[in-house]
């Protein structure tokens, strides 16, 4: 890119990182007003008078919730239909975002840190990013998607791409001194969003979360269905993967993965449910086991553990689009709270999914804590779904208030949850299958 005021922005960045870090300070305060000086200096807020031209959306995170955030980037192009909209997303998300028909440009970002990176490793990969892919867009919008402990990161990146305008969810970040500030314009969101949200009053689910960011800003919504996207391909990889089972059997998908060892049901218990599904309810049953290299091991034991007519293994042995496909054509999905989960939510395929959150923790973990109501299936069209989740919290979860409801970084509340309570759901299911 060759441009002046670029890499004089640049060098100002480079320079202001390397001697915080050679005087071992850094106060985000004065990054700040340093930086806005160095914006504004070349153009970066000034407003058009053409209107919206560009625009970013960033999510940064997981499979999940990249799927909660489709319904909301197909109804932002509706609101701007002329706009050349960038999204950058992570390297997870990236192979399901890539045939996103509503924006312009996927890009992939590096959202992994070692752990202890300070902010100065953080903002220096943002900056440099910018410069790359960033700059030259002269944003417009800047919408920072995801909220709650992880909403530094596109925070820093709406702001460090030069967007006149960041609009998003707000968060507390600890440990940083504004001493230009007054104790009410403490927290980053008056500093680096033009347009922070104030969380709706009322717990709502996560896919509303988003569409709630539109009609703060005065936008339309016109549906609140999710998407997914993939190809002919795709369809018929997945038709080939799943060619060795019955044309009479019910095809099962199976999600074992999950963001964390306390949101995994027990593989055993996931085996003696399949066992007495097999024996006991339907013999033309087939389990197929999705996920990637984490599952491995645990996807070998179930496949070991079943007759092999009734189990297809196929961790690690498809992307995930060819993973949307092969849920598209199953009868119904069982397993944990995970982004394979959603996906079948949105490709109205039948759920029965097990939760780590236990029902008498509803009252007491309120707001961002509430796991299950944030991110229960976001069913519609009456696709069924039946949720299955422990009674009660287990040892010193009781007094714990913690998002999900269970503190333990094991399996723990979720395995109080029987088999039997599985086959049972099965059974419930099987006039929708």
């Amino acid at each position: 890119m060759n441009n002046d005021r670029y890499d004089q922005m640049k060098k100002f960045f480079n320079d202001t990182i390397n001697q915080s870090k050679q005087f071992g300070q850094f106060n985000l305060g004065n990054f700040y007003f340093s930086s806005e000086k160095i914006f504004q200096q070349f153009g970066f807020r000034e407003e058009q008078q053409s209107g919206v031209k560009n625009i970013l959306v960033m999510r940064l995170d997981a499979i999940g919730d990249f799927v909660l955030t489709t319904g909301f980037i197909r109804e932002l192009r509706f609101n701007y239909p002329c706009a050349r909209i960038t999204l950058v997303v992570s390297k997870i998300i990236y192979p399901i975002a890539e045939l996103c028909p509503y924006v312009n440009r996927v890009l992939e970002f590096d959202s992994k840190f070692s752990n202890g990176a300070d902010m100065l490793t953080v903002i220096e990969r943002i900056y440099k990013f910018a410069y790359e892919n960033l700059w030259q867009e002269h944003f417009d919008l800047a919408f920072t998607m995801q909220w709650g402990s992880e909403n530094h990161l596109p925070i820093f990146m709406g702001y460090l791409s030069g967007a006149r305008e960041r609009i998003g969810y707000g968060y507390q970040i600890e440990l940083m001194h504004f001493d230009k500030l007054p104790p009410k314009e403490q927290d980053a969101n008056y500093l680096f969003l033009t347009k922070p949200i104030i969380n709706p009053r009322r717990l709502i689910h996560e896919v509303e979360k988003h569409f709630y960011v539109l009609k703060a800003i005065g936008l339309s919504v016109r549906s609140e269905d999710m998407e997914l996207w993939y190809n002919q391909a795709e369809i018929q990889r997945a038709k080939e993967l799943l060619g060795s089972i019955s044309p009479h059997s019910i095809r099962i998908v199976v999600g074992i993965g999950a963001g964390g060892d306390s949101r995994k049901y027990s593989v055993e218990k996931y085996i003696e449910a399949f066992k007495k599904i097999i024996k006991d309810v339907n013999k033309k049953t087939c389990f197929i086991i999705v996920g990637g290299k984490a599952e491995i091991a645990d996807a070998e034991k179930i496949q070991k553990s079943l007759p092999v007519e009734n189990v297809l293994n196929l961790v690690e042995k498809t992307t995930l689009r060819e993973t949307m496909a092969i849920i598209e054509q199953s009868d119904l999905f069982i397993g944990n709270d995970t982004g394979v989960m959603h996906m079948a939510a949105v490709l109205k395929v039948p759920i029965i999914a097990i939760y780590r959150q236990p029902e008498d923790r509803d009252h007491i973990v309120p707001g961002v804590f509430n796991e299950y109501y944030r991110f229960a299936p976001y069913t519609r069209f009456n696709v069924k779904t039946l949720i299955i989740r422990p009674d009660h919290a287990l040892g010193d979860c009781e007094n714990a208030i913690v998002y999900g409801g269970c503190k333990e970084p094991f399996a723990h509340c979720i395995n109080q949850i029987k088999p039997d309570d599985i086959v049972e759901a099965f059974l419930s299911m099987t006039c929708t299958v």
